[in-house]
């Protein structure tokens, strides 16, 4: 994606839609993941700090050996709408990925992070989870001109308290919150794999499965699976699977 030297690129962040800063925020992860995934491990949460319905994406990188770690934040509302934060104290626009060198923004949130100098080696082959996030990033991108926003919503989404979204028992067996509404770490994890991209009239998260607008698509990050859903039934893509 590419700004066009138009009055519209000096819009603020803020008066953006979801859409754009979404896809933004899920270019740059996606980029991030399509370089370092042979040496890290990566998690993505979702959250919900009670700012704005918008949330934040939360992107953990763990290295491999055990040496480093880092944690980008990527808010998409709240008095932060449109900018990324390190742990380490970094932090940066989200639109700067629209400007002439995109490659540069990626190196600054690298930067930001601590993450060692990329230095324009050659990329890796891309495993499942990196086309997985390279799918939902594109479907992004595909629905930023489309008439009303779109955005993701996670399986699990940090609130003061978390929410399960129901639609999660497509691809895991239910999880059920245990004491105090505790939800097992294994559980956080798989079902903060699970990336449902939907249409967002109101811009809010889609939790319950019969309230989704239209069609909407499910990308597993764990294992690559992808599969269509609407508010009643789910089809595989290649194979129905109601």
């Amino acid at each position: 994606m590419t700004a066009p030297e138009t009055e519209a690129s000096t819009l603020r962040a803020g008066e953006l839609r979801i859409t754009l800063l979404a896809a933004l925020a899920w270019r740059a992860m996606t980029e991030i993941v399509r370089r370092r995934h042979v040496d890290y491990r990566f998690e993505l949460l979702q959250v919900h700090p009670g700012v704005s319905m918008a949330g934040l994406l939360q992107m953990h990188l763990r290295a491999r050996d055990g040496t480093r770690e880092a944690q980008l934040d990527f808010h998409l509302g709240g008095w932060r709408c449109g900018c990324w934060e390190a742990s380490g104290g970094g932090g940066g626009g989200l639109l700067a990925l629209l400007g002439r060198d995109p490659v540069a923004a990626i190196d600054a949130i690298e930067r930001g992070a601590g993450l060692p100098a990329w230095g324009g080696k050659k990329l890796p082959p891309s495993s499942d989870s990196v086309r997985a996030m390279r799918r939902v990033a594109a479907e992004l991108e595909r629905a930023v001109s489309r008439p009303r926003p779109w955005r993701t919503t996670a399986a699990l989404v940090g609130w003061s308290e978390d929410i399960v979204c129901d639609w999660h028992r497509h691809f895991m067996p239910p999880v059920q919150a245990g004491a105090w509404g505790a939800i097992a770490d294994q559980d956080r994890q798989r079902l903060s794999q699970l990336i449902l991209v939907h249409e967002a009239p109101d811009e809010a998260c889609v939790t319950m499965q019969a309230s989704l607008p239209g069609e909407g698509l499910i990308v597993d990050l764990g294992t690559g699976r992808v599969a269509r859903i609407t508010a009643s039934e789910v089809f595989e893509e290649g194979r129905s699977d109601t």
